[in-house]
């Protein structure tokens, strides 16, 4: 006599007890009493977030462009501190941190890209002109055209500051 599994080639079972045993197998899979709860009712009833102004009671750190002189345009949806004039190369940079809720910059923290694809780091390159207030570099060249800048950078809490800065630039 053997023991163990039964060889499924040599039963000789009714073709309607496969069956059988598929709806059971399909009918408690399928049944929504046993249904995982993804998302619950009380967490569904919560108020939406609206994704576009999402922060804390405190800010992350505010990043202002002072030189050149900006003016507010939104570009893509998103809030952009652009040049008011085209600007000749080389020119002045300079950016002001201000802190929010007794926090203090991390300087640590700075990340300044190039918006193209794939996104350029110019962190690095612009690191030995930082302090805790901001960033000033006296004479910064750049390509004619518009060059769109994310600065981004966090306090000592943790939070994040973030601004988009188009710089419009002639040779």
């Amino acid at each position: 006599m053997k023991t163990g599994l039964v060889n499924l080639k040599r039963a000789k079972c009714p073709a309607h007890v496969y069956l059988a045993l598929l709806i059971l197998i399909f009918s408690c899979r399928c049944n929504p009493t046993l249904a995982m709860d993804l998302i619950t009712p009380a967490e569904a009833s919560l108020p939406a977030v609206n994704l576009l102004n999402v922060r804390g009671p405190v800010p992350g750190p505010e990043i202002q462009l002072i030189s050149p002189a900006p003016t507010a345009e939104v570009d893509g949806g998103l809030p952009v501190q652009a040049m008011t004039d085209v600007i000749k190369a080389p020119f002045s940079i300079v950016l002001r941190f201000i802190p929010h809720g007794g926090a203090k910059i991390d300087v640590d923290t700075l990340s300044l890209k190039y918006i193209k694809n794939p996104f350029v780091d110019l962190t690095q390159r612009v690191r030995p002109y930082t302090s805790l207030t901001g960033v000033n570099i006296v004479d910064a060249n750049m390509p004619a055209g518009e060059h769109l800048i994310r600065v981004q950078i966090k306090d000592t809490r943790g939070r994040l500051g973030t601004a988009f800065i188009k710089l419009r630039s002639s040779e």
